[in-house]
């Protein structure tokens, strides 16, 4: 990294710039391991898969290399104001929901529901009453539109020219500046109240025991190993 930010800055910037917003495509696997079995491998593959494709498409990395090659993409960088990540996590949710309606049963849901009810046991979340679980998902959501999504446009001039008045408030930074400290501030104590009051992040101190996946007297099935590979493996070995 630091021979291409010596030698590539510009590309070095570029990728960069593309990694947290990939990265957070991994967000519908992370949601199936620890709270949703009902979503497949394949439906995380297929979100992921048309998740990145949209990341790319609205960072520099892909506008670069589609308009140097192709045609020049009339969107630009963040359409609508919204991150790339939220554009990838967008068509990611609806590949992976659209995937799991028909892949939620099967060989593998098994497994994946023996893993929950070990998790459900060993770690148990509290999210309060039906009417406290809502208004901390309505919390988030909201804080998300305001601090992430397209509602951060309203600090460009919420508090150097307020909606609620005709003066012109001389701040000496940028009103979006104040309206990302604000929401920021929020965000901290958001997670603060989920992770120590709905006990997401509550490490258990009394002693869990292994978690075995295989039924008693049984081992798991393994899908069988190719040929080539056999042999290759054997050739190693004999090396």
């Amino acid at each position: 990294m630091g021979l291409m930010a010596t030698l590539a800055p510009v590309w070095s910037a570029v990728l960069g710039s593309s990694a947290a917003s990939l990265s957070a495509q991994l967000l519908p696997a992370y949601l199936g391991l620890c709270w949703a079995p009902w979503i497949s491998r394949s439906a995380v593959l297929t979100g992921l898969i048309f998740g990145v494709v949209l990341v790319v498409f609205t960072e520099p990395l892909g506008l670069i290399l589609i308009e140097g090659l192709f045609v020049d993409l009339p969107w630009g960088r963040w359409p609508l104001t919204l991150h790339s990540a939220g554009w990838g996590l967008v068509f990611n949710f609806a590949a992976c929901l659209l995937v799991a309606i028909f892949t939620r049963s099967g060989p593998e849901r098994a497994h994946r529901d023996r893993l929950h009810n070990e998790f459900s046991r060993a770690h148990r979340v509290d999210f309060g009453g039906p009417a406290l679980r809502g208004a901390k998902w309505s919390l988030i959501l909201v804080w998300t539109f305001l601090a992430l999504g397209p509602g951060a446009i309203l600090g460009n001039s919420f508090f150097s020219h307020p909606m609620f008045s005709d003066a012109e408030a001389r701040l000496g930074v940028a009103s979006l500046w104040v309206w990302q400290i604000i929401f920021w501030m929020i965000g901290v104590l958001i997670v603060w109240w989920l992770a120590f009051g709905g006990r997401l992040s509550i490490i258990e101190t009394a002693v869990q025991r292994r978690i075995d996946l295989e039924p008693a007297g049984q081992s798991m099935q393994r899908q069988r190993v190719p040929g080539w590979i056999s042999r290759l493996l054997a050739r190693i070995a004999d090396r």
